[in-house]
């Protein structure tokens, strides 16, 4: 039989194994956790480009209040909301819909939803009501405007 010698430098099999199981726990901790992270970026890019939206679509309704001019019907309005915004930079599947509040008055220039997407099948999608509690959420609220809003896009 032959003397191994003393001089051998390396791992061993069983070294590089409990090595190898080590990562993979670490791996199966750590990956799942980041993936929540990247989620919670792309929500808050949402919402981010929401606001945008949400801005440029109030401002726009502003002007149209100060010159006395109806929103719903005019096609100039999701142009100049979308340019305002600079909504056609947030990726060609970008799409906002802008509620206003019923009634009379100024009360019919004011936002009273949006939800944007900037995904084909809609998800996710941030959602924005005014009121009381307003907050960009990824769930439609309770209450959220319905019929038909003004499509940007």
């Amino acid at each position: 039989m032959k003397k191994l010698s003393k001089d051998n430098k390396g791992f061993t099999l069983v070294e590089m194994i409990v090595v190898l199981v080590i990562l993979a726990i670490l791996a199966a901790i750590l990956i799942p956790g980041l993936l929540g992270y990247i989620d919670d970026a792309k929500n808050k890019q949402l919402e981010i480009h929401g606001k945008a939206v949400y801005t440029a679509a109030q401002a726009t309704a502003s002007k149209y209040y100060a010159k006395n001019k109806p929103i719903a019907g005019d096609k100039d309005f999701a142009g100049l909301v979308k340019s305002l915004s600079e909504l056609s930079t947030f990726g060609e599947n970008a799409k906002a819909v802008v509620y206003f509040n019923s009634g009379s008055g100024s009360e019919t220039y004011k936002v009273s939803g949006i939800s944007y997407t900037e995904s084909e099948n809609e998800d996710p999608t941030v959602y924005f009501k005014s009121g009381k509690n307003a907050e960009w959420t990824t769930k439609k609220p309770d209450g959220f405007p319905s019929g038909s809003g003004i499509e940007i896009k």
